[in-house]
Formats: C-alpha cells, sequence, structure tokens
C-alpha cells in the first residue's frame, strides 16, 4: 500500500508544481500530510492478496474521469 500512496503523492505534488507560485516547501509539506491521510483512510481496506477486494473504496476521482485501483 505504502509505494501505491507514494505513486499518488508524487503525481499529485507534480500537478501542483505547475503552479510556479507554490513553495517547494509548501508542496512537500502537502505530500507529507497527504501520504498519512491516505494511509489512515485505506488502513484496513487493503488486501495485497486479493487486489480486487475493497477496490470501489478506494477509487481516485481525476477530473471528470474515474480511475479504478
Amino acid at each position: 500500500m505504502r509505494a501505491e500512496i507514494a505513486e499518488v503523492v508524487s503525481f499529485l505534488k507534480s500537478l501542483v508544481k505547475l503552479k510556479n507560485n507554490v513553495k517547494a516547501e509548501k508542496i512537500d509539506l502537502f505530500g507529507k500530510r497527504l501520504a498519512v491521510v491516505l494511509q489512515e483512510k485505506f488502513e484496513g481496506h487493503w488486501y495485497p492478496e486479493n487486489p480486487s477486494k475493497g477496490q470501489a473504496y478506494r477509487y481516485c476521482s481525476v477530473g471528470h474521469t474515474m480511475v479504478y485501483e
């Protein structure tokens, strides 16, 4: 789960970096806090031995499309 969360955090941080007026320190803090929140939210909803289980709980909405795990 940590690797997947790290990828999501990295992706979202890269989107924030597109705005030149956001300081690097704030982006890093955002990433750290987001990782903690996601780990807490998905605790008990992550089954490495059965990846399909719990996937409806873990979907992400990006823009107007739904991205499923």
